[in-house]
């Protein structure tokens, strides 16, 4: 009788035990999800009041917004509302129970400073808990105002009802299964010898009195059923780790990819947490995952330009927060540019499920951009100096200005100078853009290097007797041949060997000459013309470019000479070379790969 009290009491110890455990419980449960209601309230709230639109709303009717917001305050869980404009003043508040005028100095200024969303909490001295949040609003790429706004954090009663009803409920389940199960044992133990296995399907039946054995042989079935239960259930939970660990390979394969793309991917989720980042951009910020993943990014992103970017698209009006921005990383080199791209990706019920933002090296489209506006700043020039000269002296013949006989004819030379300035002109820029297309026909034959030599040479002949310029020949005993389009070749060294004879002096000499090194065949122009200088060397195959020398720019030319002869030995897997000093002369090698007539 002393033992079953002593149980008794311990049982009712027990209980008491529990309800105060369970209450503590469920009031640690009630406080931190309305310390979490509280948090996510007041991030719906500041991103709906820091919109550009909500502003102009607060401007526009401030005492009906106000009334709107006192009447629908969470249950008088908004402590105070205020905004201050882009030089931090205050020039709006809401504070029914005068909270703002509590708030620490230290966090206004902590909230007027950042930019981007910032909550922080604090005590008032009338023993309220306050979250305080605040978010910048951006106009024009500045910050033209702050919206501050606390949120009471409500105070939770140890014993309530709502805590007190859990765990006597409990309890009372508690009690109810042991007094079940209690009635429920003794009853199966008395008709455990007809078991019936559920699983199987089979109904045991033994018959006899009911003795240990029979008890035993029932048992036995029915944990076998149980085994071959729990043997299935082991085989399911092993094809559904089988399954996760394949889905968790294909994610890190799929990131894998990402790290291999040469452009920068940020992926944000929708609580402005950074989910991803790729190798690329990680480089471009000096930064780790470990810095950046599972965290804020206005809180790790060290870059200002990337984390204002991504504030001002998260800030947009709308679903679309498409954009880009150009920027630079100090991470790189400084001629080095690239654009930043934001675009949202959304779930099938249309909500925001990942912000993707791309950085993208935009270096060679710049570079390439620079290259096409000089090129038809180039033609334009080229075109427009000998159109001038035709139709000046065309005017002039046409007014009837000119009547003497002799000066018609020179003004007729002139015309027909400039008309075949300009056809050559066009003829070259077609040439070389269909050779930088790669829609030159090239006729590749045997090509003889003496006939090439002496084409060469009759073609620049009478301009050189002009200037009494001499051109020396260097042969071998054999000449060689190569493979190759022959008019195009000597077209090519009609370019080198015709500017050694523009850009010599009179009474100069010029040395052409031919020879075999290896497997190529070498092209030698060396004259003692005027040079070029070391800064010109690295841009002369560039097309239009003309050195700047006073002796150069005498000389007509339109600057696409040399780029058409690189085009032309590059189709014929060859090489130019140039060596030149100011004043001293120039030497330009071309080398041909050696071609051998198969016969048979």
């Amino acid at each position: 009788m002393k033992k079953t009290k002593l149980i008794i009491l311990s049982l009712g110890l027990l209980v008491l035990v529990g309800i105060v455990l369970i209450s503590y419980a469920q009031f640690k449960k009630e406080t931190l999800k309305n310390y979490e209601q509280i948090k996510e309230s007041g991030k719906s709230l500041i991103g709906m009041l820091s919109l550009p639109s909500t502003k102009i709303l607060f401007l526009e009717s401030k005492n009906s917004f106000f009334r709107e917001l006192s009447q629908n305050a969470l249950n008088n869980k908004i402590a105070y509302c205020v905004i201050h404009d882009g030089e931090q003043k205050p020039v709006l508040s809401f504070s029914p129970e005068k909270i703002a005028m509590q708030v620490p100095d230290n966090i206004i200024n902590k909230s007027l400073l950042e930019s981007g969303f910032i909550m922080q909490e604090f005590s008032t001295a009338a023993g309220f808990d306050v979250i305080e949040f605040a978010k910048p609003v951006f106009k024009g790429g500045k910050i033209d105002a702050v919206v501050r706004l606390g949120l009471k954090v409500p105070t939770n009663i140890f014993f309530t009802y709502a805590n007190l009803v859990l765990p006597f409920q409990i309890i009372f389940f508690i009690l109810l299964a042991l007094v079940f199960g209690y009635y429920w044992t003794i009853l199966t133990f008395k008709n455990l010898k007809n078991i019936e296995v559920a699983d199987r399907g089979i109904k045991f039946d033994k018959s006899g009195k009911g003795d240990v054995k029979d008890i035993i042989e029932n048992l036995e079935a029915y944990l076998a059923s149980v085994k071959e239960k729990t043997s299935v259930a082991e085989s399911k939970r092993q094809k559904l780790e089988s399954r996760l660990k394949i889905s968790q390979f294909e994610n890190k394969q799929f990131f894998n990819i990402f790290d291999a793309f040469d452009f920068g991917i940020l992926l944000i989720d929708n609580r402005d947490m950074v989910f991803f980042v790729n190798t690329y951009l990680l480089d471009l910020l000096g930064q780790t995952k470990e810095d950046l993943i599972n965290f804020s990014y206005d809180e790790v992103i060290e870059h200002e330009g990337l984390k204002t970017f991504i504030l001002q698209r998260s800030s947009a009006e709308g679903r679309d927060a498409s954009g880009h921005m150009d920027m630079i990383f100090d991470k790189t080199e400084p001629d080095q540019s690239y654009q930043t791209s934001s675009s949202n990706i959304t779930d099938a019920q249309g909500s925001l499920f990942i912000r993707l933002i791309k950085v993208v090296n935009i270096s060679r489209e710049k570079e390439n951009e620079k290259l096409q506006q000089d090129f038809i700043s180039h033609i334009a020039h080229e075109l427009r100096t000998p159109l001038t000269n035709i139709k000046a002296y065309n005017e002039m013949m046409m007014d009837g200005e000119i009547d003497n006989v002799e000066m018609q004819k020179e003004f007729f030379n002139t015309i027909n100078d400039e008309t075949n300035r300009l056809a050559k002109l066009i003829s070259s820029i077609l040439e070389l853009a269909e050779t930088e297309m790669g829609q030159l026909t090239v006729k590749k034959d045997m090509v003889k290097t003496d006939w090439l030599m002496e084409g060469c040479i009759e073609a620049v002949e009478a301009v050189a007797k002009e200037k009494n310029i001499t051109i020396e020949r260097k042969v071998p005993d054999n000449f060689p041949k190569i493979m190759g389009d022959k008019e195009m070749l000597k077209s090519a060294l009609i370019n080198i060997l015709g500017n050694a004879v523009k850009y010599s002096p009179e009474s100069a000499g010029i040395m052409f000459s031919i020879k075999e090194v290896d497997d190529m065949v070498v092209f030698e122009i060396n004259d003692t013309g005027f040079g070029m200088d070391e800064k010109d060397l690295p841009h002369i195959f560039e097309k239009f470019y003309r050195s700047e020398n006073e002796d150069v720019v005498e000389q007509d030319g339109s600057g696409l000479g040399l780029a058409i002869t690189a085009e032309i030995i590059k189709t014929h897997d060859g090489f130019i070379e140039v060596q030149s000093e100011l004043d001293k002369g120039s030497q330009f090698t071309i080398k041909i790969p050696k071609g051998d007539l198969l016969i048979g």
